[in-house]
């Protein structure tokens, strides 16, 4: 675990760059999910369906981990959560998917997330996210938000596929 957690801290900083390669964020995020794994043991499940072409794009760091964390926060529901990270390449664009069987949420509380006055006492993490994806790569990016009461949450986060050093 404490091998997990100076993997962990040692990504995030990543030498102070914004931008940096798919597959150090992914590290970075099975970093933090070991480390989650310590703690909750055998109540939960990670799954990865990652596509290895996209270890050779680029991406702005700390855009996974954050919905990990929520999933763990406040997915829960009874012993057991099973959480599956996705990652594809798709056309010209890298879509990632935090998928949870856990609680879910309403679509208001979804709503109310992204709206940046009803949204001021909740979803930090979440509009911090989107926001960076569409500061740096443009509006036709960043995070959307699929829920149902009962069924689980799936995060999609969209960012075009740039290979690593190229604008």
């Amino acid at each position: 675990m404490v091998l997990d957690l100076a993997k962990f801290y040692r990504l995030s900083l990543n030498e102070g760059r914004t931008l940096i390669p798919v597959r150090s964020e992914l590290e970075q995020a099975e970093a933090y999910m070991s480390i989650q794994k310590t703690k909750f043991g055998d109540a939960v499940t990670i799954d990865y369906d990652i596509d290895p072409a996209i270890g050779k794009y680029e991406t702005i760091k700390l855009i996974l981990q954050p919905f990990i964390e929520n999933a763990f926060e406040h997915a829960r529901m009874g012993d057991s959560l099973n959480i599956r990270i996705v990652g594809r390449l798709e056309e010209e664009q890298i879509i990632f998917k935090i998928i949870d069987n856990g609680v879910g949420m309403p679509a208001e509380r979804i709503r109310q997330i992204f709206d940046p006055i009803e949204g001021l006492n909740t979803g930090f993490g979440i509009r911090n996210v989107h926001s960076r994806i569409q500061l740096h790569f443009g509006s036709d990016y960043g995070v959307t938000i699929g829920s149902g009461r009962g069924i689980g949450t799936t995060v999609q986060i969209v960012i075009p596929a740039r290979k690593i050093g190229k604008t």
